[in-house]
């Protein structure tokens, strides 16, 4: 079945789980297909990627009659290889990783069985012939938090928090910046990463995604620069960002807001952070996983890059809160969501 078909039926299954006389919807009969996912670190109820990709996988069970089985990492998560090694080894297939972390096993486990098809979350390597990557259109996404960031800003000056200045970050600050701009071409943008040096930069996934610490030193910086809306793409790191924003308000500062980035931030903050999160740019990782098993069964996954982007359901964005509708923004950024999708809005993607 066509990719698109696919997502469209996943949305709308996402959003009613009844058929319109309100009977629940039929299980699909059994596809023969046994799909393995190793699951990040936090194992399921993390209300993060792991529960999205899990989400995905139990549509299609619904749907396409697929069964699954799942592998946790623990929390030191130093046991990737073993894990996927474990699913393939018990006659999985397609197998899926979830999340960048599992790229450098990942390369060396899809050689050994070069006769399973694995698919990695959010990660564009390894490559491999029998290695799909689920990708997403971050700098799509990041275009809408900027239009957010700029209508809610009250000094005309917003702040970007990249991990590190690679080439995956630099997506979400050229969307984030290319969005704010649409919407005030005098708005400052100003821009911090958590792991600057040559040496950082090498270390991104230990440093820039996950100092918590040193985000929130640099958030406090574009705060006292001026900026009163900061939109993080840090990974764990943004946790910091969120921190340095309740402390501006316990300051005094009322009028400043944070942004979350690739999943529903504000189902995971405390109840201070709650109180600052704007919205957040989420990945539909759901979706992705849904519409590649999809193709696995329907006989049409092809190696290599796959991209998920606001068209095709592999984006949105958070309305947690309730803020984005307190605010007047919800309707604003909808009508640019679709602008984006039907193609009157082109992104950019890089500087």
């Amino acid at each position: 079945m066509n990719s698109a078909r696919w997502l469209l039926l996943a949305t709308v299954i996402g959003i009613a789980a009844t058929s319109a006389c309100g009977s629940p919807i039929p299980t699909a009969s059994d596809s023969g297909v046994d799909v393995g996912i190793a699951l990040a670190v936090g194992d399921r109820g993390d209300k993060g990627v792991n529960d999205l990709s899990s989400g995905g996988l139990h549509r299609a069970q619904r749907r396409i009659g697929v069964d699954f089985s799942s592998a946790m990492l623990p929390q030191h998560g130093d046991q990737r290889a073993e894990r996927l090694n474990g699913l393939v080894e018990n006659g999985l297939s397609p197998v899926i990783a979830v999340g960048e972390g599992y790229a450098a096993d990942l390369a060396g486990v899809a050689r050994q069985h070069n006769g399973t098809t694995f698919a990695i979350v959010d990660s564009t390597e390894p490559r491999g012939g029998n290695i799909v990557n689920l990708v997403f259109a971050a700098e799509q996404g990041s275009y809408l938090m900027g239009v957010a960031a700029a209508r809610q800003s009250i000094t005309d000056r917003v702040g970007f928090i990249g991990g590190s200045n690679d080439v995956r970050t630099r997506r979400y600050h050229v969307g984030f910046v290319a969005g704010v701009k649409s919407v005030s071409p005098t708005t400052k943008v100003d821009v911090r990463f958590v792991a600057e040096t040559a040496v950082e930069i090498g270390q991104t996934s230990r440093l820039g995604r996950n100092s918590p610490t040193v985000a929130r030193e640099k958030a406090e910086q574009l705060l006292r620069g001026g900026a009163d809306v900061l939109y993080h793409a840090a990974g764990n790191s943004g946790s910091g960002v969120f921190e340095a924003v309740v402390s501006a308000r316990a300051r005094g500062n009322r009028s400043v807001w944070a942004i979350g980035s690739d999943t529903d931030q504000y189902l995971v903050a405390t109840a201070a952070q709650k109180e600052t999160i704007l919205t957040s740019m989420v990945k539909r990782v759901d979706n992705a996983v849904y519409a590649f098993v999809a193709d696995y069964v329907d006989g049409g996954v092809n190696s290599g890059l796959r991209r998920f982007t606001l068209a095709d359901g592999g984006m949105s964005f958070a309305t947690s809160g309730g803020y984005l509708a307190n605010f007047k923004l919800l309707d604003e950024l909808q009508r640019v969501q679709a602008d984006i999708a039907e193609g009157r809005i082109t992104v950019p993607s890089s500087v």
